[in-house]
This record gives C-alpha cells, sequence and structure tokens, in this order.
C-alpha cells in the first residue's frame, strides 16, 4: 500500500492546480480563446422587455373597458331620472307623466274636492308597470328619448323613444297623450321596427291601470252605491257589460263574436280600449 506524501512541493502543488481550474474560464475569455457571450446575454435580456408590449397587444381588445366603448351606450336609469315630468291640463282636470317610464303617473280632478271642499282629488297609480304603461314578456331598456314634448294649444304630450328588448331588437315607440274634452283622454301607442327583419312580440300589453272603488281611490267614505263593471261592444253594436260580482257562470260566459271596444268602468270612471281593427277574441273578463 502506498502512502501519499504530503510535503512542501506537493501542498504547493496541489494549490497551483486549484488555482488554474478556478482562473482558467476567465483567463480564456480575457485572451480571446472562446467567443464572448455578452451579445447573447443581452438579446437574452432584452426579449422579455419586447414580449411586454406584443402581449398587451393582444390583450387590449379583450379588456373589459374596450369592450363597453364600442357598445353604444344606452340610457341609464341615473340618466334618465333627470328628465322632468310633463304635464297637460285643462279646466275639468290635469295629468302628470312619468317621461323615463313612459306612464301616466297622476290625474287631477280639478272641479271635484275631498270633504274639505278646497283640496281637489288626485288619483296616482301604484300597481307597477303603471297607468298607460306599455310592456313585453322580457324587460325592455331604453337606449334613446327623441322627443318628449307638450302642446299646451293642442293639449296633448307626446313621448318618443328608442328601445330594445330582451332579444337585443331595437324599436321606436312612440306614445301620445290628448285631453279632446273634459275628462277624455285619447291615447295612442305605435311601434316602428329600426331593423330590416321581421320584428316580434309574443306578449305586448297595455297596462290600463286598476279601477278601484272610487271611495278607495278618493279616500273618501261618504261615496257609497258604487257599481263595478266589465263593458264590451260586439259586432252587432249593442253594448254589453257584466258587473263584478256576477256569478262564475255569466261572469266567465265566452264572447263568440268579434269586440269592437272593451273596457270596465264604476259608477264615476270608465276606460274603454278600442283598436283600429275588431278584436277577434275578449280575453276571460275576470
Amino acid at each position: 500500500m502506498n502512502i501519499v506524501k504530503f510535503d512542501k512541493e506537493t501542498i504547493i502543488a496541489f494549490c497551483l492546480c486549484g488555482l488554474l481550474v478556478v482562473a482558467w474560464g476567465p483567463l480564456c475569455k480575457y485572451m480571446g480563446w472562446i467567443p464572448q457571450s455578452v451579445p447573447a446575454t443581452s438579446a437574452d435580456t432584452q426579449q422579455p422587455a419586447a414580449a411586454k408590449p406584443e402581449t398587451a397587444k393582444k390583450t387590449a381588445p379583450v379588456r373589459p373597458a374596450t369592450e363597453k366603448k364600442s357598445v353604444p351606450a344606452a340610457i341609464t336609469p341615473q340618466k334618465v331620472s333627470i328628465l322632468p315630468a310633463q304635464k297637460i291640463k285643462d279646466t275639468s282636470s290635469s295629468l302628470v307623466f312619468n317621461p323615463n317610464k313612459g306612464i301616466l303617473e297622476k290625474l287631477v280632478l280639478l272641479k271635484y274636492f275631498h270633504e274639505d271642499h278646497k283640496t281637489p282629488i288626485e288619483l296616482n297609480s301604484s300597481l307597477p308597470p303603471g297607468a298607460l304603461a306599455v310592456f313585453g314578456e322580457t324587460e325592455w331598456r331604453v337606449d334613446e328619448i327623441l322627443d318628449n314634448s307638450t302642446d299646451s294649444t293642442a293639449k296633448s304630450y307626446k313621448l318618443v323613444r328608442k328601445i330594445t328588448n330582451g332579444k337585443g331588437r331595437q324599436f321606436t315607440l312612440t306614445q301620445k297623450w290628448q285631453l279632446v274634452s273634459d275628462y277624455i283622454l285619447s291615447y295612442s301607442v305605435s311601434i316602428k321596427n329600426n331593423e330590416k327583419s321581421e320584428l316580434r312580440f309574443p306578449s305586448l300589453s297595455v297596462m290600463g291601470g286598476a279601477i278601484l272603488p272610487f271611495s278607495i281611490l278618493t279616500e273618501d267614505s261618504y261615496v257609497n252605491n258604487e257599481t263595478d263593471t266589465i263593458d264590451y261592444c260586439p259586432e252587432n253594436g249593442s253594448p254589453e257589460a257584466v258587473k263584478t260580482d256576477d256569478d262564475d257562470e255569466d261572469f266567465f260566459a265566452p264572447v263568440n263574436t268579434k269586440i269592437y271596444w272593451c273596457g270596465g268602468s264604476n259608477k264615476y270612471l270608465t276606460t274603454l280600449v278600442l283598436a283600429e281593427k275588431p278584436f277577434d277574441v275578449l280575453v276571460r273578463k275576470r
């Protein structure tokens, strides 16, 4: 067995070998014996910086903020709510309309008073979506109000709105109210298709407003002996009516003819619904 002798010369030789191993790489680079790696390192360092703008360009079109800017802004409830109420009146009544909802908000009977004989009777419709509102089976969004004007001479109010229905179809809804005589309000509704394809409404309704007993509407306990009826005029031109307290057999009796108009009334007020063409059917009376 050979034993290595660690004398002075052996230790010096080990130190020189270790120094040569450690310093060989830097020495070769310094002497130019191997290619410099600085350009490659520089390129690698710059590439991530260049990738950041490229990544930003790719993601910019799909950011939520960018998508929202590309969609026409609809009138939000906050913006619509700043529109003031509109009013038309004659010597007998005053009507207040809400242009944000397209409804008759308040009716004031100027010649009829509460029991103090000073305060005019006010009729307010709190039943949603509101008196004389037009609505479909899906929620509508108001995109723009094109006309919101009154004519004091004609005693009329006109509201024209661009609306998008729940299926993304846009149309123009025009509503016009006019006081044609004492306590008689004419109301018309028209719809214009703003697109080339066919516009369909699976359900289209006009809110007539509840005709409650007059004592409830006026909060006047002295009013009594009221009669609530549902009225209609069939093809033969002879108006008919059914009382709301009739038995079910009479109340739900079908009407097998076309209807020129229909409506409801109590002792003091009447609501009539008319069409340019007679209705084919009358919805079950109750």
